[in-house]
């Protein structure tokens, strides 16, 4: 059973479809092994969050399975990615597609993982 959520008193929006193809998730991976991540946050936030991941949660997210709740880019997931994550579930109101195989997606009240 999906369920409505309003933000402000209007729905929230359900429509906008994000899909994260192979390629597109490389391209940050490519990025990142050059140094030139990007996050909605800034540089040196991207730069700050890769190095905690690298310095206090590598024994987690190496061959680990994260939970990444509200995203808008798939920026985090790429750092993951790049320190060997074997599986990332993202939790988000949007509707995200995810054609890479170790990334699924899900959004609030939806039971089970929609497979492309």
């Amino acid at each position: 059973m999906m369920m409505d959520f309003y933000l402000n008193d209007v729905p929230a929006p359900t429509s906008n479809k994000n899909v994260w193809t192979k390629q597109l998730m490389n391209d940050y991976l490519h990025k990142i092994r050059k140094g030139h991540h990007y996050s909605g946050y800034g540089q040196e936030a991207a730069d700050n969050v890769k190095r905690h991941i690298k310095d206090h949660m590598i024994d987690v997210v190496k061959g680990g399975h994260i939970l990444v709740i509200g995203t808008d880019q798939p920026w985090i997931e790429g750092l993951l990615l790049y320190h060997d994550v074997k599986n990332i579930t993202v939790l988000d109101y949007n509707s995200i597609i995810s054609e890479h195989p170790q990334i699924r997606a899900l959004r609030p009240g939806q039971k089970t993982f929609i497979f492309y």
